[in-house]
């Protein structure tokens, strides 16, 4: 079957975009309208893109977004009262990544063989995450299972948005620090040498700066390749101090305390977290319960220490409140609205 690129809108107004196989634009169009969504526009894609994408799902991975979309539709599916083994058969002819379509199938012949669902996803944990996993435990022990996908995808279109959101206010303040630093380099390497010489052979004394300047530009004319080297061990450094997780929580702990984007950084992972939370209370998950799956599912080892200690915390008797008050990183205004929470 060809594959199409569609883009569309759920019933939230949330734009979804993506790239699935289908007998043809009028199939393809009503099959998503049976899902709750609003075409926007069916289009085949370009034959040089659809290469290029063959060639790219052989390097990367499987796209969060295909992950989202297969969710939605196995909650719409399965609240339609489709059985779940033929809303899975179903997804998985319509993805159009080929590792996906494998692991569905694998999943597929899981389910047959008399195990969960929950338990099949458990078997793919660089796919499905904890939080995704635990959620469709409780919509099967609790019946509900295709209002839990429906609230994973949910929440996971937000954590697009959010992740989103997040690169674009960085990108415009990296290009700057980089063009920048590449403005410098040309000024000290190309621009300042043609003057050299005429304040050299001049007989006034130079200022304190312009000899630093100086001696700063024929510096990395010399010896340009020490900066590459210094660049190298640099990168090398910060990688294995990453792999280690006093110099991940100092990594990160530093990437909060930014003067400029660290307070957006804590705002996400701080929304992140809460967004998690409360969906997991609210399906019925106990609260120390529901703060072992967010902790495990947050890469800020400074908010995943806040979490451990809340739970100690909690077990020892005190309010959720009280230990992150005390860590200094959540705001007032998310501390009232716990407190409140709790007191209702």
């Amino acid at each position: 079957m060809p594959k199409f690129r569609y883009r569309a809108r759920d019933r939230f107004g949330s734009l979804l975009t993506g790239t699935v196989q289908a007998g043809g634009r009028m199939i393809l169009a009503q099959n998503l309208k049976k899902l709750g969504y609003n075409v926007i526009s069916i289009s085949e894609p370009h034959p040089l893109e659809k290469s290029l994408d063959r060639w790219a799902q052989r390097i990367r991975g499987i796209p969060r977004q295909e992950v989202l979309v297969v969710t939605r539709q196995l909650g719409a599916m399965l609240g339609a009262g489709i059985s779940i083994l033929t809303a899975l058969e179903s997804c998985a002819e319509q993805t159009p990544i080929e590792k996906f379509r494998v692991i569905l199938h694998q999943i597929i012949n899981e389910i047959r063989a008399g195990r969960a669902l929950s338990q099949s996803l458990a078997m793919h944990p660089k796919i499905f995450s904890n939080l995704f996993i635990n959620l469709v435990q409780v919509g099967e022990s609790t019946g509900r299972l295709d209002e839990a996908l429906t609230r994973l995808s949910e929440i996971g279109t937000r954590e697009q948005q959010l992740s989103a959101k997040v690169r674009s206010a960085f990108a415009y303040p990296i290009v700057l620090l980089l063009a920048g630093i590449a403005v410098v380099i040309f000024l000290l390497v190309r621009i300042i040498p043609q003057f050299s010489q005429i304040f050299l052979s001049s007989d006034v004394p130079l200022p304190l700066p312009t000899r630093m300047l100086l001696s700063l530009s024929g510096f990395l004319q010399t010896f340009w390749w020490l900066l590459l080297i210094a660049f190298a061990a640099g990168a090398v450094g910060l990688q294995k101090l990453w792999k280690t997780e006093t110099g991940r929580y100092y990594i990160n702990l530093s990437f909060l305390r930014l003067p400029i984007g660290g307070d957006l950084i804590l705002k996400a992972t701080i929304a992140s977290l809460t967004r998690s939370l409360a969906i997991l209370i609210r399906s019925g998950v106990p609260i120390l319960q529901a703060l072992k799956i967010v902790e495990q599912t947050l890469d800020n080892l400074v908010i995943v220490r806040v979490i451990q200690n809340v739970q100690v915390q909690i077990t020892e008797g005190k309010k959720l409140t009280e230990p992150l008050a005390m860590s200094g990183f959540f705001p007032p205004m998310v501390i009232q609205m716990l407190s409140a929470g709790e007191d209702s």
